[in-house]
């Protein structure tokens, strides 16, 4: 009993003097980092910017806390991935000046911390502004259909060349119309046959009230890019075509009235098309959904 009690003695006595003795190593490692790392200024960065981390082949090298005191992670694990920098600090370590930038993993926030400038590299605007596709594909399903919405609309000019197939596709783009037939935006129209005039004018009158502008306009033979006329669309299963330099009416179905009642617009898309000409931003829309 007297050798057991004596054993639990020293087992307590033991526990308590490696407890006291971790708290005062632990407390001595703090105060050395206070007083050995010293913050000279910190600024925010603006506006925020992107950085690369370098390719970093040390597996000692670290992003850190505020004053250096912690690891946060380890920089050869992110490798070449993008950072985004809002701080920026300079600190005096054992008597030596470095600038530290506060980096968050664009991918992962939550993978932050403070890290020697050295290990960063800016990136260009290629870099931070071209996406992926699927990822564009994300962005363009979740605008409305036809219409690009804000994010759709700012992204960095690459992304419209690199992607282009995908912007014609999705919205409809491409170059129908052969070069020169608009001009500074405008098109001047030759109507082959007088039966078609009237219906051209009206035309005319409505795209360019629908656009808000002078886009189209009654030009001469001689002066005019596009030209208008009839044409046998018939046997090919067609009533209009455009070929990029000239509009083809299908004479047979124009001059059948029975054809034209029978194909007349139903009551609900004249009234889509009504919305259109007081929206003309929403007439690709009503088109696919007719």
């Amino acid at each position: 009993m007297i050798v057991r009690t004596k054993f639990i003695s020293t087992m307590l006595l033991t526990t308590l003097f490696t407890m006291g003795f971790a708290a005062t190593s632990t407390h001595s490692t703090t105060a050395e980092a206070k007083t050995s790392v010293k913050i000279v200024w910190r600024h925010k960065v603006r506006p925020a910017a992107t950085y690369q981390m370098k390719g970093i082949k040390s597996k000692r090298s670290y992003a850190y806390s505020a004053k250096l005191a912690h690891e946060k992670f380890r920089l050869s694990k992110y490798a070449h991935k993008q950072f985004t920098v809002t701080y920026q600090q300079k600190v005096k370590v054992h008597g030596k000046y470095r600038v530290y930038y506060y980096a968050k993993n664009t991918a992962n926030h939550k993978i932050s911390g403070w890290v020697w400038r050295g290990y960063l590299t800016k990136a260009s605007n290629k870099q931070t502004n071209l996406i992926s596709k699927s990822k564009l594909n994300q962005l363009i399903s979740a605008a409305p259909d036809l219409q690009p919405d804000k994010q759709v609309l700012s992204l960095n000019k690459d992304v419209y060349s690199k992607y282009a197939t995908i912007f014609n596709k999705q919205y409809n783009v491409g170059n129908f119309a052969a070069p020169g037939v608009f001009f500074h935006d405008h098109a001047t129209i030759y109507v082959e046959d007088s039966a078609l005039q009237s219906n051209v004018n009206s035309a005319i009158d409505k795209w360019n009230a629908a656009l808000g502008a002078d886009v189209f306009s009654i030009g001469s033979k001689s002066n005019s890019t596009l030209t208008v006329g009839f044409g046998d669309g018939t046997a090919a299963g067609w009533d209009g075509l455009f070929n990029g330099t000239s509009v083809q009416v299908d004479q047979t179905h124009f001059n059948d009235q029975s054809y034209v009642s029978a194909n007349t617009l139903s009551p609900a898309f004249q009234q889509k098309i009504k919305h259109f000409l007081i929206k003309p931003a929403n007439f690709l829309q009503i088109r696919m959904q007719s």
